[in-house]
């Protein structure tokens, strides 16, 4: 008789070692899944962003004219909406509309929502580099401006550490 009970207590424990290691696998899926699934929706909406910077004329001296000198455009510490242009902080997406060149989108700060995955925040930045080093951020006007996209979302989430990622988009825009 206690070989029967050693037995079943045998079974049950590698069942339930089965068990648990089967529902982590079932977990660890899912989480990869839900990260996938939000790299997807981040690079979409990013791309997004860029397609409507891409959009607009270079710089605010640029509308209506040709320049032929840097010092005709807008100054590195001015980069951002103009006056009458839309509020970065007002809801919706309508107000991006009022934005006619590259460097009204620097700052903005949107937020995007999804039924399954929740809140994705966007943030713009654009600013001046020169060649060589396009990464570089430089205080004077240039003929070549950068734009860069952040994505943050909570499924976005560092395994190793489970801290927030951010993916970070970039692109070059040259007069």
């Amino acid at each position: 008789m206690q070989i029967q009970q050693f037995l079943t207590i045998g079974a049950l424990v590698i069942f339930t070692t089965f068990l648990v290691s089967f529902n982590r696998g079932l977990l660890s899926h899912s989480t990869i899944s839900d990260y996938n699934e939000a790299v997807i929706v981040a690079t979409s909406l990013a791309q997004s962003m860029i397609d409507e910077v891409y959009g607009r004329s270079f710089d605010e001296s640029t509308i209506s004219e040709a320049v032929a000198s840097v010092d005709s455009l807008t100054s590195s510490n001015k980069l951002g909406c103009d006056v009458g242009e839309g509020s970065k902080k007002t809801p919706g997406y309508n107000f991006i509309s009022t934005f006619d060149d590259i460097d009204d989108f620097n700052g903005l700060e949107k937020v995007y929502s999804d039924k399954k995955l929740g809140e994705f925040k966007a943030k713009v930045e654009v600013f001046y580099v020169d060649r060589p080093n396009t990464e570089i951020r430089i205080n004077t006007q240039s003929f070549i401006k950068r734009v860069n996209v952040s994505i943050v979302n909570s499924y976005l989430v560092l395994e190793e550490n489970y801290l927030k990622d951010t993916l970070k988009f970039s692109t070059i825009i040259s007069y």
